[in-house]
């Protein structure tokens, strides 16, 4: 496995603070990241070839959310909108060297 290391990616996820009532839907559940509802940075971005290795038996959904789970714990994504707010996220993809993705 390669990797590349930066000292801070400059993504913050969730973009705002997952709804109290949303985020104690989970609290029976080893997270992976117990702090998922509050906005924080990235530490680490995985590709679909490593994230499949990760996977375990296990999938949950709620709402707008899922819970899968992995050898680090449950992860939680999906749809995280505040009320009246219906702006996607936005994703830059772009290789070390500086050229366009494959």
């Amino acid at each position: 496995m390669n990797g590349l290391c930066l000292k801070r990616l400059g993504i913050t996820m969730p973009c705002h603070r997952v709804a109290p009532h949303e985020s104690s839907m989970w609290s029976q559940l080893k997270l992976a990241d117990p702090r998922f509802s509050q906005p924080g940075p990235v530490d680490l971005l995985l590709g679909a070839g490593v994230t499949q290795r990760l996977m375990m038996t296990g999938l949950q959904r709620r709402g707008g959310l899922v819970a899968q789970n992995t050898v680090v714990g449950w992860t939680i994504y999906g749809r995280n909108y505040r009320l009246g707010d219906q702006r996607p996220n936005q994703c830059l993809a772009m290789t070390a060297d500086g050229s366009e993705p494959p």
